[in-house]
């Protein structure tokens, strides 16, 4: 395939991605003015004229887990991606880039990697031997030492990076966007007090608390009701325990696409994003929701937890509280359904928020400064050999 435009092409390499986590690189793909996105990737959703499927890409099993090849890639992705002269690949998580290096070594292109998650990939997989662990463990070496940049959302969660062995001098922390002129304020005025989650039903979204919180809320509050988006693993058990509280005005709406969250953030009075370090270990770095609910002027209540005090400043546009406070999470909503004033000014200070560091456009401004550097350094590095 042949890419018509005169700058430089991006590849964006992306294995194995979660619904959320593919969106995002999308969206931030279109929003590319200096480089053309092209896509390597196994995922449904990428535009059909600019994908590479790696679908039927080279892997093998080991136990329970699985691994991809250091050249896990066939003759006939290197020849596509040759075909289109790349100036740079961006991998687009921990174990994309794993299994970018070596594609990247023939191009002879320099790879950026994007991870936004606190657990090596090879301690996601609960059921990995130790040998699969010391396979990881050494391409991960690989790749700390050969990906030009490694980029991440919050300082939180690059300092969980370096922590783990990634250079600090080339790990950069490059804050989510949002599209601020689709994510604004709605003209709405719902009858009745409306709390929303967005959210995977997963342990460390806390999601339990939450039920638990709205429990004393709707005490005091019998009007407030609950909005749940989001599928996952615990979802019937999180049913369950809201029919066990009682809960009485509690809706579970299941997975909605773009538009259908933006119906609800508008006709929302706020957003709770109780988050916990779940039992694994794992933790958050900035959920994308909140700042898709500060740009549509949503106060929003959440938790002293990963990264989420950079976006949220208690106070200001939000408010925090210690992980698994249920009492003190369930007054921080009543305050801010008690006081329209409060809430209409966290609104705004969060909108402000938004539009100044989180802005999609202006973030991936700064990406493109990335993939310049790079291919500046990589042109350096090819006219001394």
């Amino acid at each position: 395939m042949k890419i018509l435009s005169d700058n430089p092409t991006a590849v964006i390499f992306h294995r194995n991605p979660q619904p959320s986590s593919e969106a995002l690189a999308l969206e931030q793909a279109n929003y590319l003015s200096r480089y053309e996105p092209y896509y390597a990737s196994d995922s449904p959703t990428s535009p059909e004229n600019r994908i590479c499927s790696l679908a039927n890409q080279d892997r093998y099993a080991i136990n329970a887990g699985t691994i991809y090849r250091a050249a896990s890639f066939t003759v006939d992705l290197l020849a596509t991606l040759k075909s289109i002269s790349p100036a740079l690949v961006h991998a687009r998580s921990e174990e994309s880039g794993l299994a970018a290096l070596r594609l990247t070594k023939e191009l002879d292109v320099p790879l950026i990697t994007t991870i936004d998650e606190r657990a090596a990939a090879s301690e996601l997989m609960s059921d990995a031997g130790p040998f699969l662990h010391r396979v990881f463990g050494s391409l991960r070496k690989d790749l700390q030492c050969e990906s030009r940049l490694f980029v991440t959302s919050s300082d939180f969660m690059r300092e969980s990076l370096i922590e783990r062995g990634y250079p600090e001098h080339r790990t950069a922390t490059l804050p989510v966007g949002v599209d601020i002129d689709l994510f604004k304020p709605q003209p709405v005025d719902p009858k009745d007090p409306m709390v929303l989650f967005v959210g995977r039903m997963v342990e460390k979204k806390g999601v339990s608390y939450l039920l638990q919180a709205m429990k004393e809320v709707t005490k005091v509050r019998k009007d407030a009701r609950l909005v749940l988006i989001g599928d996952g693993p615990l979802l019937n058990s999180l049913i369950d325990q809201a029919i066990a509280l009682d809960l009485p005005r509690v809706i579970f709406f299941g997975s909605r696409d773009a538009e259908g969250v933006r119906y609800q953030m508008g006709m929302a009075s706020l957003l709770v994003a109780p988050s916990v370090m779940d039992d694994s270990g794992d933790s958050e770095s900035i959920p994308r929701v909140i700042a898709e609910a500060q740009a549509m002027g949503l106060p929003v209540v959440s938790t002293y937890h990963g990264g989420i005090p950079e976006i949220v400043q208690n106070g200001q546009n939000g408010l925090l509280v210690p992980e698994r406070s249920i009492h003190q999470l369930a007054q921080n909503i009543l305050s801010i359904l008690a006081q329209p004033s409060l809430q209409r000014e966290m609104g705004l200070a969060a909108r402000q928020n938004v539009c100044s560091n989180f802005n999609l456009k202006l973030q991936t401004a700064r990406l493109e400064e990335y993939y310049a550097e790079a291919a500046r350094e990589q042109v350096w590095r090819q006219a001394s050999r």
